[in-house]
């Protein structure tokens, strides 16, 4: 099937008619067709979940689908404003977002602060943090902005909640399989150190690492990329470079032609009779 020919469905979350998208550019151009034909404004696109309707962290869109997905879109809607003490080094929450900028909710810790939170739910989009508005804003920046206040410091976070009433390309299965391992290594990092978790993020990682032979390498593109803005220590680049490295071997191990098993030599007729 050529790439002209391929469709996708999309619906919005809490209901409403099918509607066919048939190819993009980048996740901005997707999200601009998903907002023209539901008659929607592109920012109140919060996150799209492939196959299920719900808000389901495990089915988030991330860029690739398989022919026959459906795709839910979800918006935001009515805000709510939360205060919160931080009476511990970290918030528990881990933070995601929709590649344009609207950071939401992806896990929250058992026990941790957010947990404590009634009101605050997965899925739910930061509006604003302390009076700052940070809508728009990629969700490592939104984590900078939560890890910024201090100990013992109330937090008032308005968060916007869905109302409950680019391009396309072909993977192989191994370019599947791998680039799903990619992800889960880099998001367990992502998430250990920053909080967040973003495939997209990790795929980018990845990327600028490909041409880099040694950790002096992967030090300057980090530091001349926009990963920059994390502010990773050395000795977080190190371990970065340390996974990486770990995910090459995984590579060319998979990509490894299996040797074919040797028959065994047939006997002749001699040898049989001696």
């Amino acid at each position: 099937m050529s790439e002209e020919n391929f469709e996708f469905n999309f619906q919005l979350a809490h209901g409403s008619s099918n509607v066919i998208i048939k190819k993009w550019k980048n996740t901005m151009e997707l999200y601009q067709s998903i907002a023209r034909e539901f008659e929607i404004n592109p920012e109140d696109i919060m996150f799209m979940t492939v196959n299920e309707s719900k808000i389901s962290m495990r089915n988030l869109f991330n860029g690739s689908l398989d022919f026959g997905d459906i795709i839910y879109v979800h918006i935001r809607g009515q805000s709510i404003e939360i205060e919160l003490f931080k009476d511990s080094d970290m918030f528990g929450v881990t933070i995601a977002d929709n590649g344009i900028g609207n950071a939401f909710i992806k896990i929250i810790q058992h026990g941790s602060i957010f947990d404590r939170a009634a009101s605050l739910k997965i899925g739910q989009m930061f509006e604003k943090i302390n009076g700052e508005n940070v809508l728009g804003y990629r969700h490592y920046r939104v984590a900078k902005v939560l890890r910024s206040i201090r100990k013992g410091q109330h937090s008032r976070k308005g968060s916007i909640r869905f109302k409950m009433d680019g391009g396309h390309t072909i993977e192989d299965l191994n370019d599947k399989l791998f680039r799903i391992e990619i992800c889960e290594k880099l998001n367990r990092f992502l998430d250990s150190y920053l909080g967040v978790q973003d495939d997209e993020l990790s795929m980018r990682i990845w990327e600028l690492s490909e041409n880099c032979v040694t950790l002096r390498d992967f030090e300057g593109v980090i530091e001349k990329s926009e990963i920059a803005d994390f502010e990773l220590s050395s000795e977080l680049v190190v371990e970065l470079w340390e996974i990486i490295e770990e995910l090459r071997k995984m590579k060319n191990i998979s990509r490894q032609p299996k040797p074919r098993p040797r028959k065994a030599p047939r006997k002749s007729v001699l040898s049989v009779f001696e």
